[in-house]
Parts: C-alpha cells; structure tokens; sequence
C-alpha cells in the first residue's frame, strides 16, 4: 500500500479469474488484514514492490532453498504431516475434511487469507513463514516445462520460456 501510495506501484487489483481474490476482496489496512499477505498482484507488480523496497524476486531456486534449505523434503517442515488446519501448519484453500474451495473453506474456515506467521508449525527450517500455504508467492523465473538446462548457481532463468507466464511457488 505504500508503494501505490508513493505513486511507483500500480495498485493491486481484483482478477476474476483469481480464486485468491475473489471470494472476499483485496487484502487492504482499510480491511482489518494489514498483517496478511498482499493479494491481487501480477509478477510485474510483485517486481515492482521489491525493487521499491530495495531487492528484487527471489529466483525460483532461491524460493526452494528458503522453503526447504539444502535438504528435499516434501513441505517446509519436514516430510510429514502433510499441509492441515489440524497441524496448525497452515493451509490456505484447505478447511478440514474440504479439499475443495467453497465457501468458507479458504484460510482454515475463516474464508479469508490468515495473517502472515499464525501457523508456526508451517514455518521453514530457515524460518520462512508462510511457504506452503496463504498465497502463491512469485519468483523472477519464466515457466519452463521442464528442469532441463535450469542454471545450476541459483540464478532465475530467464531465457527459452515456454511461456510469459512466470513461475508461482506455493
């Protein structure tokens, strides 16, 4: 909101087409969810922000090393248990015993995204909050279908795309 504000950012937006939005509007102070994840942002925007604040996205390897460091493990925590209210490890979209994303299911029943850092037992081994689960965060990546010819440094791959589209992690 201070980018926009300062007039370096476009403001984020409602897209029809995004599920994360939607249901129950734009994550704004005016809103009460000050303390959630910002919603509503294309990669450009995402990209924008950053560079305000003085960095830039994380490339897709940089995301993977902050989620789960140099160990592969399934979740952020480990390889168990698997992303649940229950666990208290978060799960946006996931309402127990409601895979699905009805009504009321969105932020473990509070149809809402949850404030960045309420699922603790979610947090990284690197002490990421929020990297299985809320929103999808992006990285400066294009999408690529495979792995094949991926930098090895950790650097974004930028080049070859198979698509515009960049690369969201969740």
């Amino acid at each position: 909101e201070a980018c926009e504000a300062d007039g370096t950012c476009p403001p984020a937006q409602v897209d029809p087409s995004d599920l994360t939005v939607d249901d129950f509007g734009l994550s704004r102070s005016s809103n009460g969810r000050a303390h959630h994840p910002q919603n509503g942002l294309t990669r450009d925007r995402a990209s924008a922000v950053c560079a305000w604040l003085g960095g830039r996205l994380p490339s897709e390897a940089e995301w993977e090393y902050a989620a789960t460091g140099t160990t592969h493990v399934i979740y952020p925590w480990g390889d168990t248990p698997p992303p649940s209210c229950a666990a208290g490890n978060g799960a946006f979209g996931l309402q127990e015993g409601d895979q699905g994303l009805g009504a009321g299911s969105h932020g473990c029943g509070s149809d809402s995204t949850y404030p960045v850092g309420s699922a603790p037992a979610g947090r990284s081994r690197r002490g990421a909050d929020d990297m299985a689960g809320n929103l999808f965060e992006w990285t400066q990546d294009c999408w690529h279908s495979s792995y094949e010819g991926a930098p090895n440094d950790g650097s974004a791959w930028l080049d070859g795309c198979d698509g515009d589209d960049g690369v969201a992690e969740r």
